[in-house]
């Protein structure tokens, strides 16, 4: 009596995982440096001669990363801006490019930052450029400043214009 087995030949040996290559022209420490991701959380932190300086605490949905540049751009991203180690707002806009090697970021496509200290203002804009080593927020495009303090029955206070400067204190803005 003859027995025939249909597909239980022993299975291949697995093949090893294959690693990404090389873009031509492109150096190998180079492409390491730089990678996409999801799920992004970045503590920027500047060190000072005598303390650590929190400057922003940043998630981001996705986005592309360059560890050699601390850089990067990021979309769905949210944080919170800080001043004297302190928070001060929370913002969300679709895309975030920062760079804290010049101290830079650049947040754009419909932006919205909400004061923590003091509380109530809402600043909506089309884009936010801050210098980190600065005191200013500017904000351009479409600018809509709403004050409503927590328990006002409605704003005290709204405006727009084409572009504000907001001290990072959230204390004072100035349009141009």
């Amino acid at each position: 009596m003859a027995l025939a087995a249909s597909g239980c030949a022993p299975a291949p040996p697995p093949r090893p995982a294959s690693r990404p290559q090389p873009r031509p022209g492109t150096r190998v420490q180079d492409q390491v440096a730089r990678a996409s991701a999801s799920g992004i959380r970045i503590f920027w932190h500047e060190q000072l001669k005598d303390r650590v300086r929190r400057v922003m605490d940043i998630e981001a949905r996705t986005g592309q990363l360059d560890a050699l540049q601390e850089s990067g751009d990021l979309r769905q991203a949210s944080g919170v801006v800080y001043r004297d180690n302190r928070p001060r707002a929370r913002f969300r806009a679709p895309l975030l490019r920062y760079s804290k090697a010049h101290n830079l970021m650049e947040a754009s496509g419909g932006v919205v930052i909400t004061s923590i200290e003091p509380p109530g203002l809402t600043v909506t804009c089309d884009r936010v450029m801050w210098d980190t080593t600065g005191d200013k927020i500017v904000a351009r495009g479409g600018v809509r400043l709403v004050h409503k303090p927590p328990g006002a029955a409605r704003p005290l206070a709204t405006g727009t214009a084409e572009q504000v400067t907001i001290d990072t204190r959230m204390e004072s803005f100035s349009i141009p």
